[in-house]
């Protein structure tokens, strides 16, 4: 499918309707933000694309504490030809060694009980994040820390 470059903003906009009530109630806010970099139109699996970004986008929402704020870029590498979407949170970040396991199917990494007092909701079973690897990866991208 071509997208163009409103219509690749207008995907991410898409995937983050769900979330912008519970944000606001918790007075949370989320930017999206476009570099001139990408180009008017990309060919790439929008619904790849879109389960992908809503994984990190929940992970994003529910460890960024009220009142913070979550940006979403896109950038475009013109000699790589990759697509770049960023989701930046402002929590509190994941210890080094776990790092090594945070794509891994059914790892929880804040079952403790100070996140949940934290966070408050941290519910979910562990494969939001390993499912948006294998996304990625079917898609020929790469997804990290």
């Amino acid at each position: 499918m071509d997208v163009s470059r409103e219509n690749l903003k207008k995907e991410v906009e898409k995937v983050a309707a769900p979330f912008k009530g519970q944000m606001q109630l918790d007075g949370k806010e989320m930017t999206i933000v476009q570099d001139a970099s990408v180009p008017p139109g990309l060919n790439f699996d929008t619904k790849l694309y879109q389960e992908c970004l809503f994984n990190l986008m929940q992970n994003a929402n529910k460890f960024t504490l009220c009142g913070d704020k979550i940006k979403i870029t896109q950038a475009y590498n013109k000699e790589t030809k990759l697509l770049s979407t960023k989701v930046h949170d402002s929590g509190r970040g994941i210890e080094e060694e776990r790092q090594k396991t945070l794509f891994t199917v059914f790892r929880q990494h804040f079952k403790e009980k100070r996140m949940v007092g934290e966070y408050g909701r941290t519910s979910g079973i562990g494969i939001g994040l390993s499912n948006s690897k294998i996304l990625a990866e079917a898609a020929h991208g790469t997804i990290s820390l």
